[in-house]
């Protein structure tokens, strides 16, 4: 492939942004916008629902549910108190500088760091924090549609604010986890704080845009601040005046400006890094591109450098979830059936290469998690989950009351048991033959994954889905936790099961400290209903295969450098983390 650095890297939809003699040219997008040297650009592309373009234009509310690009907006100008590496295990203090719990977990008081500012020059302080909380509560005892908020009510009684660097939050019942829900940052976790002076004027808090270039909004303490946000380009810049260079806290990092351009599809991506036009692109889903880039171009890498998986094992293991809410899937035969009908190593062999290993457990593949792994694989084997076997599938579905009809698909009472499957973009790689894996089998299935296949999911009104658990990462509690009956009306919770049995035994766990024995007890009692009844069907673990462009930025987090796990996708907003360490290789 070769390389060419000196091109236009931002392809023209409707507007255009070009290099220019090296320079980022921005007259025809908004002439108040600087110019900038593409060696201090760093350029992404943000994969929003496989839309050719940003589906959201102008919406930087962190808090409005299904704005897909606000992890390209919002979360790469605000900040958490703490991120959270799950690769180390390691809790990196920004916002704040403690956090203490009391003797029974009841209480948390964060001491916040001096010094903070909103990008207006207001200071960040306590208050800023009680009132994120105050607003969630309240909307989550009510209408419960901001992000987050329903969590927050359930948990969390009340926030003081005794002084301006001090915050006090007391729980509704004692919890020795609360901060990986709501105070660390880290792939879907941590509230994003909100400036009280201006969202306290707001009234409608959903319909909040939080976006208006004349107002200089969105208002927040990073350092980038959003600039201008079209469906074809999002414009962070660098502010000079960040609150952490002016203390001393960090030195103003090397990135000056974050563009984002729209993902489109891997021959895009790959065309587009390869020339050198991107730094780097969302997941590239098809493997044998990511191998071919990382081996033949000395200048792109990914996490693993050129050698497999090719990238960092995700914390998001994907499975194929049934709606167990539909009467088509209500019996747990057939949801057996579907796992007999599924081989998870021919997938990963056909789509991946063998790279993705299988994974027949709801837990990603991370060495904190090993314990609860054994417990649940032994179960997996214990029900013969992970084994194809289609004289088993004819077995549970006859037994169920279906037969074959004359075009080989089971019927029953004379309807055929007919589904789709929805997915997103990077499912494309193997979510169609997991379709021909059932079709074999006598399901008539097929994969799609369109545009409107989020929002289905997200609804809850697809009938199947293939998507990644988004649960435990340092503990299992919250891997548990997603199959709770309170979830199961939840966006993106697709297997949408309910299990009374089930939800006593998780509620225990939830007053047992991290690694006491009893969880691993009361893990196997938990993990045994879920394989008994055939939840969903597990696949394989998440890799994520982001290719780095090591021309323009060096200190890429890799095996040998783990200082965060790398990737756009997070709402954590754990991506400005990554690029606050990059260093410019001029």
């Amino acid at each position: 492939m070769e390389y060419r650095r000196k091109q236009r890297f931002i392809l023209p939809t409707s507007v255009a942004v070009g290099l220019v003699a090296a320079v980022v040219s921005t007259s025809a997008v908004a002439a108040e916008l600087r110019e900038i040297p593409r060696e201090k650009t760093f350029v992404s592309m943000g994969n929003d629902r496989g839309s050719p373009v940003f589906l959201d234009p102008g919406i930087a509310n962190p808090y409005r549910g299904g704005v897909n690009s606000i992890r390209w907006t919002i979360m790469l100008s605000t900040e958490p108190l703490f991120y959270y590496n799950n690769l180390t295990n390691e809790v990196i203090p920004w916002i704040a500088e403690s956090l203490e719990t009391s003797d029974d977990f009841s209480v948390y008081t964060v001491k916040l760091r001096e010094g903070v500012t909103w990008s207006d020059g207001e200071p960040f302080t306590s208050a800023d924090v009680k009132f994120t909380y105050d607003m969630l509560i309240e909307n989550g005892k009510g209408d419960g549609d901001l992000r987050f908020a329903g969590n927050v009510a359930r948990t969390v009684a009340s926030v003081e604010a005794p002084d301006p660097l001090t915050v006090r939050i007391n729980l509704n019942r004692p919890n020795p986890r609360y901060p990986f829900v709501d105070l660390y940052a880290y792939f879907g976790n941590g509230l994003i704080w909100v400036p009280k002076h201006i969202w306290e004027n707001v009234d409608d808090k959903l319909a909040f845009t939080n976006y208006d270039e004349d107002k200089g909004w969105p208002v927040t303490t990073g350092a980038w601040h959003l600039k201008r946000y079209t469906e074809n380009q999002i414009f962070l810049d660098r502010r000079d005046d960040w609150w952490g260079a002016a203390t001393g806290f960090r030195a103003l990092p090397d990135v000056e400006r974050i563009v984002s351009i729209p993902f489109g599809n891997n021959d895009r991506a790959v065309k587009m890094i390869t020339g050198g036009e991107v730094d780097m692109s969302p997941n590239v889903s098809d493997v044998l591109f990511m191998k071919k880039m990382v081996q033949e171009n000395d200048h792109i890498t990914s996490f693993s450098g050129d050698e497999s998986p090719y990238g960092a094992t995700g914390w998001w293991t994907m499975s194929l979830y049934p709606n167990n809410k539909l009467d088509k899937w209500a019996d747990q035969r057939v949801r057996r059936a579907l796992n007999y009908a599924i081989d998870q190593q021919q997938i990963s062999d056909f789509a991946f290469e063998g790279a993705n290993p299988v994974n027949l457990t709801p837990f990603p593949d991370f060495g904190s998690l090993a314990d609860i792994r054994e417990v649940a694989l032994a179960k997996a084997r214990a029900y013969d989950f992970g084994r194809q076997d289609l004289a088993k599938v004819d077995e549970l579905m006859t037994a169920a009351g279906y037969a074959k009809n004359g075009d080989g698909f089971w019927a029953k009472d004379g309807v055929e048991l007919k589904s789709t499957i929805h997915g997103i973009p990077l499912t494309r790689a193997f979510g169609p033959f997991v379709a021909r894996q059932l079709q074999d089998a006598g399901f008539n299935i097929e994969f799609v994954a369109n545009t409107d296949s989020r929002t289905l999911m997200r609804k809850g009104e697809a009938e199947m889905a293939i998507f990644g658990h988004r649960g435990a990462v340092s503990d299992p509690l919250a891997g548990f936790e997603l199959y709770l009956c309170r979830n199961q009306d939840a966006p993106l919770i697709l297997d949408r099961w309910c299990n009374e049995e089930y939800d006593a035994i998780v509620t225990q766990m939830a007053d047992v400290p991290p690694g006491d024995p009893r969880m691993l007890e009361l893990g196997a009692q938990a993990i045994d209903i879920y394989y008994r009844e055939a939840v969903e069907v597990p696949l394989m673990e998440h890799v994520q295969r982001f290719p780095m462009l090591t021309t323009n930025w060096t200190n890429w987090p890799s095996v040998d450098n783990p200082y965060i796990l790398p990737g756009m996708a997070f709402i954590s907003g754990t991506y400005a983390y990554q690029i606050h360490n990059l260093k410019s290789a001029q």
